[in-house]
């Protein structure tokens, strides 16, 4: 019906508009030769080639509108929507007279180099028609990509690192299913950076020397930026850093920080700002859990969002401060995390303090509403800190380490996360404690050494870029130049950062940020589901690394072994624990975690008491002692106690051979302990047996690995932790 009604309207309207209408209807003709056949010709016989009559309606294009007047024969619907042409916005279409058009917008955001979702595109259609948007011109200093185009959900990835806020644009159409629309919308993006962030290459390792003389590796970091662009920032966590002092109003942290929960133990007040002038440990290692991101000030920390509180336990070094700051105080029983970036120094002290045990356990039963507090403790910095008493070779000389974390007697704790450090090219920090003790690995850095300004250096890695105290007149950059970054840089005018903070000090509170995101991705997960997700999520590094070799009288002895598998599957070294930490790994598998999956908590002990045995003098054989196991338990951590008669300690290597033939080296030959003598009720533990059952015949054994003294190994006994 519509198609003959066009047809008489044609020929109507050539007759009324009096152009000369060509009444052949014979083979299409171009009487005038203009280049339109004489059926579309509104004057067929002169080529003016101007009057077309596109939809064959008998009026020129041009005079559809002007025919109106007629209120006859005029076309004032061409596509008979039931919209007058002159009203519609598409008049050849007759699913549309309204186009659809797209709304400009603006957002705020924090600007990453990975794909994050910032938000949804808008536009109006006809009706309400669902719309969908496609880009038309892209951004400038990153990516745009229309993540659904249905909902029209849009996500953004940074080109590469900026160093301070600036804007960018893109434009955008919408479609309503029928038609795009005629014009485009302006998305304009604010975009909030920090200055010093590029030079973190512990958070995104692009090879950068962070003022060092010595780049870093690609992708050697933690891989927190995609956890952040998911949303996780440690908003609603509570950490806690025990330590010299931080300093509360400092730039980038006192945005994080809990009004009124920290506390100085030398002046009793609430603000623990070090009264120190050449550099504040613990305002540092805060900088590094959770100094504020996307602020257009210094450097961001890992759990950016994350809340802060101070207690300078270290200036106040007695027993009952230690307790307080470890929850027992009211302004310290609301913290999530509690940051030991710190140890003893190197004493002969083999059991820890009962008050402080006590205060732990207290911790993980009953802060967090009953979840358990975590407890996160550096590793230390002693592998080459060798004694100047140590024989030749010394374990320096042997790559041993020469401290070992069992010479903490806390570390033998399983309430804590022992921490060690790597560094940017993705291996052992050089001076990170080893120890069968550790649990996984965070960046630590090396020293910041510049060939320009430490010409003798031993090492030039980067270092970990932080808070320093605030202004030039104090703080690390106070002392010796490392690099260029410590004299006055244009990054760093008032002096409020440092480039050279390092060691186990640093590893502690990167993971402490990274258990901040975790705990935000699962605020349900108890203390040991954090710990689990941590050993089954860490990255294996340095995976080529060997056995270490030692010669005991022309034997070879393992005197630190590679990575192992152990019996459950899990792989362990003594350098690196489970591995280091991969922060968006954690948080996914946060989660989907179903919080107290491991079981009930529970140990077993045992001693097996001997009328001593005889250490054989340089010798790989050693003395063992066998224990039988009947209970079943699976292992989350294991304690060792022993009890040798030796004259020099430091001689000898201890092992624990589970059954299934996971061998630990919990205490290694060579160690700083040469001049010490005897190990009373020696309380040391190992993480390597995590996920083996109990059940069998367990081996405690002892090695001396150099002539001249002889030893009674008198008793050996063990305690299991699991479920």
């Amino acid at each position: 019906m519509i198609n003959k009604l066009f047809t008489f309207s044609f020929i109507l309207l050539i007759s009324s508009c009096g152009g000369g209408g060509n009444s052949d209807l014979g083979p299409p003709s171009d009487s005038d030769g203009d280049g339109i056949i004489d059926v579309y010709d509104f004057f067929p016989s002169i080529p003016i080639g101007s009057l077309v009559d596109t939809d064959r309606d008998g009026a020129p294009d041009d005079c559809d509108s002007d025919c109106l007047s007629t209120g006859m024969y005029a076309d004032s619907d061409d596509d008979g929507d039931g919209v007058l042409d002159v009203e519609d916005e598409a008049p050849l279409n007759i699913n549309v007279h309204t186009l659809p058009k797209p709304s400009n917008a603006s957002f705020v955001i924090d600007y990453l180099t990975v794909p994050q979702d910032i938000g949804q595109l808008s536009g109006t259609s006809q009706n309400n028609r669902p719309i969908t948007c496609s880009i038309v011109d892209n951004t400038t200093i990153g990516t745009i990509n229309i993540s659904d185009s249905s909902s029209c959900q849009f996500n953004y990835t940074g080109l590469e690192n900026i160093t301070s806020n600036t804007t960018d644009s893109f434009t955008f159409k919408v479609n309503d299913g029928y038609i795009d629309s005629s014009g485009v919308a302006k998305v304009t993006l604010s975009i909030k950076s920090d200055p010093l962030y590029l030079h973190q290459w512990y958070a995104d390792n692009t090879g950068q020397n962070s003022f060092a003389g010595q780049s870093g590796l690609l992708g050697e970091d933690i891989n927190v930026d995609k956890a952040w662009a998911d949303g996780y920032k440690g908003l609603g966590i509570n950490i806690a850093i025990i330590d010299s002092g931080l300093e509360i109003a400092h730039e980038d942290i006192e945005d994080n920080i809990a009004i009124g929960k920290s506390f100085n133990f030398v002046d009793e007040t609430t603000n623990p700002t070090s009264s120190r002038t050449d550099g504040d440990h613990g305002t540092s290692v805060a900088g590094l859990a959770a100094s504020v991101g996307w602020n257009n000030k210094g450097a961001r920390g890992v759990a950016p969002k994350a809340s802060l509180r101070g207690f300078n336990f270290l200036m106040s070094q007695a027993t009952s401060n230690q307790v307080a700051s470890l929850g027992g105080a009211d302004y310290a029983n609301d913290v999530d995390i509690f940051n030991l970036s710190y140890g003893p120094r190197l004493e002969f002290d083999t059991r820890p303090y009962t008050q402080v045990e006590d205060a732990l356990v207290n911790g993980v039963n009953n802060l967090r509403n009953g979840l358990g507090a975590i407890y996160v403790k550096s590793a230390g910095n002693g592998f080459r800190l060798e004694n100047e008493k140590d024989p030749s070779p010394s374990c320096r000389q042997l790559n041993i380490s020469c401290r070992n974390t069992a010479m903490d007697p806390h570390n033998s704790l399983p309430y804590y996360i022992v921490v060690a450090a790597s560094n940017a090219l993705g291996v052992k920090s050089t001076y990170s404690t080893a120890g069968s003790a550790n649990w996984v690995t965070a960046p630590g850095g090396q020293f910041g050494n510049h060939p320009d300004y430490r010409p003798f250096a031993s090492n030039y890695g980067p270092a970990m870029l932080t808070t320093d105290q605030s202004g030039c007149d104090r703080g690390y950059t106070t002392r010796t130049q490392k690099n260029a970054f410590q004299e006055s840089h244009p990054d760093n005018p008032n002096c409020n950062y440092t480039s050279t903070f390092n060691g186990t000090s640093s590893s502690a509170p990167v993971l402490s940020g990274a258990i901040a995101l975790i705990l935000e991705a699962n605020s349900s997960l108890t203390w040991r589901d954090v710990k689990h997700i941590l050993a089954t999520t860490s990255v294996q590094i340095d995976s080529s690394i060997s056995d270490n070799m030692v010669e005991i009288d022309g034997q070879s002895y393992i005197a630190e072994p590679a990575w192992l598998i152990n019996g459950a599957g899990y792989k362990f070294h003594n350098w690196y624990g489970f591995g280091r930490i991969d922060v968006y790994a954690a948080v996914v598998a946060a989660k989907n975690y179903v919080s107290g999956s491991l079981g009930t908590y529970d140990y077993i002990n045992k001693t097996n008491q001997t009328t001593g045995i005889s250490i054989p003098d340089n010798s790989v054989t050693g003395a063992a002692i066998d224990i039988m196991m009947t209970d079943n338990l699976v292992i989350e951590s294991v304690e060792l106690t022993v009890d040798i008669t030796h004259p020099s300690i430091g001689d000898l290597g201890i092992e624990l051979i589970s059954p299934s033939g996971t061998r630990s080296v919990m205490f290694t030959i060579r160690n700083a302990f040469y001049d010490e003598n005897d190990f009373n009720d020696f309380r040391i533990s190992s993480n390597a047996f995590y996920g083996e059952n109990v059940v069998g015949s367990w081996t405690c054994k002892v090695v001396d690995s150099l002539n001249g003294n002889t030893g009674t190994l008198n008793s050996c006994g063990v305690k299991f932790y699991g479920h």
